[in-house]
């Protein structure tokens, strides 16, 4: 997956993951929202589902 700013291996898989187990609940047609918080630390990073609302918190702290 393409990014604003580069993704470790866990944000990668918890993003996958997210989409995947949401469409099969929700229907939405692949279409998502990213809102990226630069923080002093590194970027979270949140997915949201534009339909239902649904948000995730996708953010590998580890790697700060």
């Amino acid at each position: 997956m393409k990014s604003l700013c580069n993704l470790t291996e866990k944000e990668d898989k918890r993003i996958n993951k997210f989409r995947n187990k949401h469409y099969k609940k929700c229907g939405n047609g692949n279409r998502y929202l990213y809102e990226l918080i630069g923080t002093g630390l590194g970027t979270i990073i949140k997915i949201t589902c534009p339909i239902c609302g649904k948000e995730k918190d996708v953010t590998d702290s580890d790697s700060w």
